[in-house]
């Protein structure tokens, strides 16, 4: 699985099959608002449906895209 809050935009978009454009909405939200990550201002996801419905994709009827994802993995 790969960690939604890690993650480049590259990787989540292969992932959850959708452009880097669209997947960046993700990277954009979690680096918070000074945008760059590892900072006190960073809102990372603390559950996948709420990141992928960002992307426009149910977590409930996607699951096979929502498995491909987690939160607080080692694999970026």
């Amino acid at each position: 699985t790969l960690d939604i809050n890690e993650a480049d935009a590259a990787l989540i978009a292969a992932a959850a099959e959708v452009t880097e454009s669209q997947a960046s909405i993700i990277t954009e939200t979690v680096r918070g608002t000074d945008g760059i990550r590892n900072t006190d201002d960073d809102v990372p996801f603390q559950d996948i449906p709420s990141a992928l419905s960002l992307l426009g994709i149910d977590a409930e009827t996607r699951q096979d895209i929502a498995q491909r994802f987690t939160i607080g993995d080692t694999t970026t």
